[in-house]
Formats: structure tokens, sequence, C-alpha cells
């Protein structure tokens, strides 16, 4: 489409601060820094969930780094935010070298592109949050198997002691379903 770059800025926890998750078309250093929201005016305005654009960057006095942005060779904007229902959780923006760049419809496109983005980065975090939970406790599982597996490991020998027919039956029970418990950990941990 024509544009110089774009890129996904992320809020932290604390949601007062937007550092870089992905770019294209900016340079290192203008990736590098972190968005603060009390000195950014514009970003601040999109987390509370307006669109932005501007047609002539060095008109506008509400940039962190106008410096940077001047030096970047941005000339116009279009900033969206990124909305997972009606939490949001960064900002998307489109930049271009040339004033009066973007028009009605590329604003109506990235402005989509903004939402489809957000759901992505949403559904993202989900899956690997289910996946370190999972992960994490069949890990937290897996130790107490072993060692209850050890103790019936040491009662079959009869390390305790002699055991009747019934303690053998039992114990031979015990041993099969932790069995199918532990090859049930298994699996969720070759899933993760």
């Amino acid at each position: 489409m024509g544009a110089k770059g774009s890129s996904i800025k992320l809020l932290d926890e604390s949601r007062r601060r937007l550092t870089f998750a992905s770019a294209s078309g900016l340079s290192e250093d203008y990736v590098a820094k972190e968005v603060d929201l009390d000195k950014s005016l514009i970003n601040r305005k999109i987390i509370e969930g307006s669109y932005f654009a501007s047609g002539r960057i060095e008109e506008e006095d509400y940039y962190q780094y106008p410096e940077d942005i001047r030096r970047e060779g941005i000339a116009s904007i279009v900033s969206f935010p990124l909305r997972v229902e009606k939490r949001v959780i960064g900002v998307f923006s489109v930049y271009s070298g040339k004033t009066y760049y973007f028009q009605d419809s590329e604003i109506e496109f990235f402005s989509l592109m903004g939402d489809l983005t957000a759901l992505a980065i949403e559904t993202l975090r989900n899956q690997l949050n289910k996946s370190w939970f999972v992960n994490r406790a069949a890990h937290e599982l897996k130790s107490p198997f072993t060692a209850v597996h050890g103790m019936l490991g040491v009662m079959r020998n009869e390390y305790l002691g002699p055991l009747n027919e019934k303690q053998k039956d039992t114990l031979e029970k015990s041993e099969r379903r932790l069995e199918m418990v532990s090859s049930l950990i298994d699996d969720l941990l070759t899933l993760v």
C-alpha cells in the first residue's frame, strides 16, 4: 500500500508504557524506545479508545520523541487502539514518508487490521498461558507420582515385611492405576 512502515506497541503490566512488539520499516533505534503514556498525548488518547491520524507530523506537538519521528522520515501517521472486546492492549500504527498520505478507505482497512491483530495477539497469549499452566501442572503432578511409585515398589519387594495375597492384589491394582495416571501426565507433557 506504499506505507513507509508499521508497528505494534503493547501495553506493559502497569498500563503506563508501550513497548514495540513488532515493527517494519523503522530503525532499531526508534523501536528500542519505550513510550511513556504520561509524555505521549497521542498514544494516551489511542489507549483511551480513539484512533488518530495526522497528515503533517511536523505540525503536531503531541509526540514524546518528535526529533526521532523526523529522523525516521515519517510525515504522516495513522494509529488505532488494539482492542479485544472493550479492553485496549496496545497501539497499531502505520507510517508514511509523504504528507496527507492516508485516504479514508485505507484508514478503514488499517482499522480492521488493528482489530484482527488484537484478536490474534490475545488468542496467542491465551494459548501460551494455557500451555504454561498445563505444563506446570503436569510437572507438579509427576513428582508425587514418582515418589508414590517408588514406595509401592518398596512394598512389592516386601522390604517392609511379607504381604498376604489380598495386600499383593491391592498393591498390583494400585500400581496399574498409578501407571495409567502417569501415562496420562506423560501425554499432557507431550501435547504442550
